[in-house]
């Protein structure tokens, strides 16, 4: 404790103030603590919470000492130099057991240390602890998203899933207590497992019995018309302040609000309640019966619709709640809101009134769209078997257009048959008669191109789609995702950015009818932007994709693993190895069937490729093999890149250099045959990394004027440098660029030119900074960092080293080591001699402030 006096922790039920409490009253030796707890059943009994430290009966006035009851009760306690006194719950003391904690604060006669609930109302002498400055108060919050990760990884002994543990921390919202109790419920029903290295929660959240109790307790008593508040406000949030009044009466509402059980959040526009705790709305829900949940459905919906709500999100709300309510509805409102969901990507309602819509009698149009969404979710035989029920229903050009977009998506990306999807999207437009519904098939016959390779095609199609008339803003939107993910393959970065922001600042007119679709302008712009080697703007558009995908609730599994993947290239590329593995174990947890033709190759292949890097061989095989059985080559060619360029660094790994160098150049050679110049660009460049710079020299050069962005051109230079002094500028570069990998290795070359043209102190300077950078890649083992050591320093040298790389003058040292000025310079001149530097600053450079 900062004061001997003691201290008042405050917070949230559940945030840990007990514990730190008594953590705190742990670490005091020697003294005699007396614990005494506020209760609801106690707080009406005089001394109640004291009843176990007190005598039974307090002696008669006049036998007190000098007549004062506080006196005689702190006469009874430890003496004053020995008594630690700790309050649990001291908002709910009675008032003269509060007088007493007060009355030993204010007499200096205990150390206390006491905890309060944020929100409620003690009696005076209890805020008087700190309000009149006898004890300090100490706000103790609830942990944030990145704490509650951490808290996470250490109680599980292992690392968890981004995804999970943003999903458990809005589920508790970094209340401790609840988190706990969620971790125990998932490792009990098996939703929170480990797999591939990796914490994960699966499957849907059920509330356990424990949290359940836990829940309620706070919950505490309520009559019928509070439980009525809480039960519609967990059913319908976020609820319009307004039409929860009209469902359940203004004095209900205020009074649940008073006992903080709903929180209000006020706009401009609306005021939404929801409970003030999601497991408050999970325990409520858990907890009634499906007669009464039906009823409130419904009168939900009844409500919403009297109160002429017009947005779309409204209807499927509505449509929702008549659904899970029992009542019968008409399929066009069912497929409507099933667009929206899917469009939100909600995909579990998108999924249920798909299927209400088609078992109503929805037809071609309600059973397309309810594929489509299936197959996005990669559960391609239910899909086909929704189809199949309607396969001989389509009549006119809508559902003809419907059900064929549909069958061609199950063909290219279910089935793996992307040739035959184009064929048949190709027959269908030549019979359409309406320019919307050409467009509508062509937009997608773009994608199957562009994502088979077939840039040029791609763009010729959008082109083509266009000067067929006006183009609605659903088709503009797709047709934008083709042609930017088309120009980053292309290596046009400037014009790929620009189209992917231009249509996410008008996702307003479109984003209610494409699913994913801004998700997908940003993955699309962290392949353009990691390709011109713009490695902070990626991570920031792959950041908002993220929050993006996770917006719903309950993650896109397969987006998730594109991001995972892609991520994972962004770590490759700045050298945090480790790190790009386990996001690649994160992403391998994301992926679903099989036959995906989706993600698996991007993430299975940066796997591969962090892994071999490594020099984990064993680890990069597997994961190539796996990407193999998933039949996914020359299907996703942006994707499965990856593989291709994994498969020369596991070569490597297993020493097989001249293998390693001709798998690169057959990859390259395939990129440049189908103009994919970034893609080239890559493969081209790590047969630099492996030692043969003039094989490719000239071929990097004129990718340089191809792919925008100041990296082609570094790589290029990379490939014709031969001196010390080029290598040690391309190396500056690529640490400009934050590739620290590609700046260790292009140092070591440096290392290397220098010694064989017998200049020793630059040779050693730059082995020394070509260790030092390796030193931040996490293990790195490739072919150019082999042979580097670290610098022959001696212990004592290597600390005054790092300590004046940190800014220590050499007074400041000698004091920190007991040593002489002198000494301290003449180690120093050692040192400079050893690693080829002259100076603090190129020291500092070469070891980094915290030292290598």
């Amino acid at each position: 404790m900062r004061s001997r006096r003691g201290i008042v922790i405050s917070g949230a039920a559940g945030v840990g103030k007990t514990r730190l409490a008594a953590e705190a009253v742990a670490e005091l030796t020697g003294a005699d603590v007396v614990r005494v707890a506020g209760t609801e059943a106690a707080a009406g009994i005089p001394f109640g919470a004291f009843a176990a430290a007190l005598p039974a009966v307090p002696p008669p006035a006049g036998e007190r000492p000098r007549g004062n009851l506080f006196a005689w009760a702190a006469a009874a306690l430890p003496p004053a130099h020995r008594l630690v006194l700790f309050v649990d719950d001291a908002h709910l003391l009675d008032r003269a057991s509060a007088a007493l904690v007060l009355h030993l604060a204010l007499q200096r006669q205990a150390r206390i240390v006491a905890t309060v609930r944020q929100g409620a109302r003690p009696v005076d002498a209890v805020t008087a602890l700190w309000k009149d400055d006898l004890l300090p108060r100490l706000e103790l919050a609830p942990f944030t998203p990145a704490e509650s990760a951490r808290v996470l990884a250490g109680a599980l002994d292992g690392p968890i899933a981004s995804e999970s543990a943003d999903r458990l921390f809005g589920l508790t919202e970094g209340n401790v207590l609840f988190l706990r109790e969620v971790v125990l419920a998932g490792l009990d029903s098996g939703t929170l497992s480990r797999r591939h290295g990796l914490w994960s929660w699966h499957g849907s959240w059920t509330l356990g019995t424990r949290l359940s109790e836990l829940v309620e307790s706070r919950l505490g008593l309520l009559d019928a018309a509070e439980r009525g508040v809480l039960e519609y406000t967990a059913f319908g949030e976020p609820l319009g302040l307004d039409l929860l009044i009209r469902l359940a009466g203004e004095e209900a509402v205020d009074r649940v609000e008073a006992r903080r059980l709903i929180k209000i959040t006020r706009t401009r526009r609306r005021a939404a309640v929801r409970p003030a705790h999601p497991l408050y709305g999970e325990a409520v829900r858990a907890a009634t019966g499906l007669g009464a949940r039906r009823r409130i459905l419904r009168r939900l919906a009844e409500a919403t619709e009297a109160s002429g709500a017009r947005r779309r999100e409204d209807a499927l709300r509505m449509a929702v709640w008549r659904l899970d309510g029992g009542a019968h509805a008409d399929p066009e409102p069912l497929c409507t809101a099933a667009a929206t969901a899917w469009a939100a990507l909600d995909h579990e309602s998108a999924i249920r009134l798909g299927r209400a819509a088609v078992e109503a009698g929805g037809g071609v149009e309600a059973a397309a769209r309810l594929a489509v969404v299936l197959h996005f979710m990669e559960r391609y035989d239910e899909a086909d078997e929704v189809l199949d029920r309607v396969a001989g229903e389509p009549a006119g050009e809508r559902q003809r257009a419907l059900y064929v977009y549909a069958r061609a998506l199950g063909l290219a990306w279910g089935r793996g048959r992307p040739a035959e999807a184009t064929d048949l999207l190709t027959a269908t437009v030549a019979g359409l008669r309406e320019p919307f519904w050409q467009q509508y098939l062509r937009v997608l016959k773009a994608v199957f191109l562009v994502s088979g390779g077939d840039c040029a095609g791609a763009l010729a199609e959008t082109a083509e789609l266009r000067a067929l008339g006006p183009v609605a803003p659903v088709i503009d939107a797709s047709a934008g995702m083709a042609e930017s993910l088309a120009l980053a393959h292309l290596g046009e970065t400037g014009r790929a950015v620009a189209i992917a922001e231009a249509a996410v600042a008008a996702r307003d007119s479109w984003s209610d009818l494409v699913a994913g679709g801004a998700p997908s302008f940003k993955s699309a712009c962290v392949s353009a932007l990691a390709y011109a080697g713009d490695l902070r703007a990626a991570e920031r558009q792959a950041e908002e994709a993220r929050r993006m995908l996770l917006a719903p609730g309950a993650p896109w599994r397969r987006a998730m693993a594109v991001w995972c993947g892609q991520r994972a290239m962004l770590l490759r590329m700045r050298g945090r190895l480790r790190e790009a593995l386990l996001a690649t174990r994160e992403g391998q947890a994301s992926l679903g069937d099989p036959r995906t033709a989706f993600a698996g190759g991007l993430v299975l292949g940066e796997q591969a490729h962090a892994a071999a890097l490594l020099g984990e061989h064993d680890v990069a095989e597997a994961a190539l093999a796996q990407a193999l059985e998933r039949g996914e080559r020359n299907t996703l060619v942006g994707l499965d890149f990856a593989v291709a360029q994994a498969r020369p660094w596991l070569l490597a790994a297993r020493g097989n250099l001249a293998g390693a160098v001709a798998e690169a150049l057959a990859t390259a050679g395939r990129m440049r045959e189908r103009s994919l110049w970034p893609y080239a660009m890559f493969a081209l460049h790590d047969i630099v990394r492996l030692g043969r710079p003039e094989l490719v020299a000239d071929e990097l050069a004129e990718l340089a004027c191809r792919v925008d962005g100041p990296l082609a051109g570094l790589l290029a230079r990379h490939a014709a440098a031969r001196t010390g002094q080029e290598l040690e500028q391309v190396a500056k570069e690529f640490e400009e660029l934050e590739m620290v990998l590609y700046a260790a290795e292009a140092e070591a070359g440096a290392a290397r030119a220098f010694g064989e043209a017998g200049w020793d102190r630059p040779a050693r300077a730059a082995a020394a900074r070509a260790w030092g950078l390796a030193g931040n890649c996490q293990g790195a083992r490739t072919p150019a960092l082999a042979g580097l050591s670290a610098p022959s320093l001696t212990g004592r040298e290597r600390e005054i080293a790092v300590a004046v790389a940190g800014g220590l003058t050499n007074r400041a040292v000698a004091g920190q080591f007991t040593i002489s000025v002198r000494t301290v310079t003449n180690h120093l001149a050692s040192i400079y001699q050893k690693l080829g530097v002259n100076d603090r600053e190129s020291l500092r450079r070469l070891l980094g402030p915290d030292g290598a």
